[in-house]
């Protein structure tokens, strides 16, 4: 038993209730002297639980695979988004590369992908082609991850679809990326950036927030569940320019300059100046000022979550997306709400309810930019790990893990795609628990007691649920899936020094200050 429980166990026996609810802050506050929580390691049992409930799982999900190596029903729109995303679970459960199962969803990746535009498919797209791990698939990821960056908005968020570009578009957004933002030129996103969250004013002044979307306030997940067809404009989808001169060469013919050759500014073409990534507002993303005619795009964390993952696996296939990122990161900064939460929306500083999953889209986004700034650190810089951002919002998603029971049985089952995210963040950060949730332990036991007879599990609790999208939620949790390992290397964090300042921010807090119940 960790020092710290046995120590708050203790101080149940011996203190009057009275003095326990006055001093409840105060034992909390001992974690980080007495040393911080840790996890208790699965016995042997109860590992053999977790191994069998993910055999079952991958048993499913093979007999479920079609002939066209997809998982989804005739009548499914998203017929490539049922493939990719089995697929890519079950190279995380250890399927090889050469398996059937495998080959089969690799060809329908590579057959489907030429006017492939949905959020969703592409990011899930790059993320198999790169566990997949097949050379001449390099192309192919940069072409999907420059439509990403064309699609990202002045938010530095994402919604359902973004653009067709040519390959004539891509290689010369690839080559001005790359002159652009070199790696030795690039700024620290995660320094002087630490401003409390909430209400950060802009110097434009403005006070109109984007504005109110009529549709669904949850659309499901395009291009991994069943829903509404990927939006796009009418007449189809759109698609960026070629540029005017077609002579431009090839990103990986362009010629380096010269030790003592100037580099000649970059300008930026006219068909590719309005995109977000190279724009020089600094001031992006912000409040979006409204006028006749000018609709904001309205975008969600769901999709951006996905880009993010997409393009960060993107970057080790020569995709300069670090502008890309700088913008996604300041979203997150701009509206995190004060309890440390983030929502659905993207709302200019936040003020609005959070979400357990969208908490931890915000964590990913601020994670990158730890990973993206500048080394060595400078000095005085505050280290990721105490970023006060960061350190609110695991305090926030803390109150959504639940106490773990021990007993692997007659439980009540937890929305599969907020304990995929969970899962994500717990080893993204390296972090046995999360405050002084177990967050693994209670997670297993949840989908260890609710797993179906045939293997699989169904959750309701998010829109666009169905078996196939669940029981690859619920084994990602499982196996520990972690899609930016190499960024997790990057933040250098110790996770019993952030662990300790989580549970010191979390007892700092009253209950009034908090929008997120704590699970019990």
């Amino acid at each position: 038993m960790p020092n710290a429980t046995k120590v708050l166990l203790l101080s149940r026996s011996f203190i009057p209730w009275r003095v326990q609810v006055g001093c409840g802050a105060l034992i909390l506050l001992s974690f980080a002297v007495l040393g911080s929580v840790e996890a208790e390691s699965l016995s042997k049992e109860e590992q053999i639980h977790v191994d069998r409930a993910i055999d079952a799982g991958v048993g499913f999900l093979k007999r479920s695979q079609g002939s066209n190596g997809g998982w989804a029903g005739p009548k499914e729109k998203h017929q490539l988004g049922y493939a990719v995303l089995p697929g890519l679970t079950l190279l995380e459960c250890g399927a090889p590369a050469n398996s059937p199962a495998i080959r089969r969803v690799a060809i329908l990746v590579r057959r489907a992908s030429t006017n492939l535009v949905a959020t969703y498919e592409l990011s899930l797209c790059i993320l198999f082609l790169d566990r997949l791990g097949d050379p001449k698939d390099r192309e192919l990821i940069q072409t999907l991850a420059v439509r990403l960056i064309a699609g990202q908005t002045e938010t530095g968020g994402w919604t359902y679809a973004c653009p067709l570009v040519t390959k004539k578009t891509r290689d010369e957004m690839l080559i001005l990326l790359r002159k652009l933002d070199p790696p030795e030129a690039m700024d620290a996103v995660a320094r002087a950036r630490l401003d409390p969250p909430g209400g950060t004013p802009t110097r434009s002044g403005s006070s109109d927030s984007p504005s109110k979307d009529t549709r669904s306030p949850k659309p499901p997940l395009q291009g991994t569940s069943t829903g509404k067809t990927s939006a796009t404009p009418k007449g189809g989808v759109f698609e960026l320019p070629d540029p005017p001169e077609t002579t431009k060469p090839s990103p990986s013919s362009a010629k380096p300059a010269k030790p003592d050759e100037k580099e000649k500014p970059v300008v930026l073409p006219r068909h590719l100046k309005n995109l977000p990534v190279f724009r020089h507002d600094l001031e992006l993303p912000r409040r979006v000022p409204r006028g006749k005619g000018d609709v904001p795009t309205v975008t969600d964390n769901s999709n951006t979550q996905f880009a993010i993952l997409g393009l960060w696996a993107a970057q080790r296939y020569d995709v300069p997306a670090r502008r890309t990122m700088q913008l996604m990161v300041r979203r997150f900064e701009n509206s995190q709400n004060k309890d440390g939460s983030w929502s659905y929306r993207y709302r200019f500083g936040g003020r609005v309810e959070g979400e357990p999953a969208m908490t931890c889209v915000g964590l990913l986004g601020l994670a990158v930019g730890s990973g993206i700034a500048r080394q060595p650190r400078d000095e005085g810089e505050p280290k990721p790990a105490l970023n006060p951002r960061i350190v609110n919002g695991l305090s926030a998603l803390s109150k959504n893990v639940g106490k773990t029971t021990g007993t692997w049985r007659n439980l009540p089952m937890e929305n599969t795609y907020y304990l995929w995210s969970l899962e994500r963040v717990g080893v993204l950060y390296g972090l046995p628990v999360i405050g002084d949730r177990d967050w693994y332990r209670w997670g297993a036991e949840i989908l260890v007691a609710n797993q179906q007879q045939r293997g699989f599990w169904i959750s309701t609790e998010y829109p666009g649920s169905s078996p196939i999208i669940d029981t690859c939620m619920a084994l990602l949790f499982l196996k520990r899936a972690n899609f930016t390992a190499d960024l997790s290397k990057k933040l250098n964090i110790k996770p019993e020094e952030l662990n300790a300042t989580i549970i010191r921010t979390k007892a700092s807090l009253s209950p009034g200050e908090s929008m997120n119940k704590e699970k019990p």
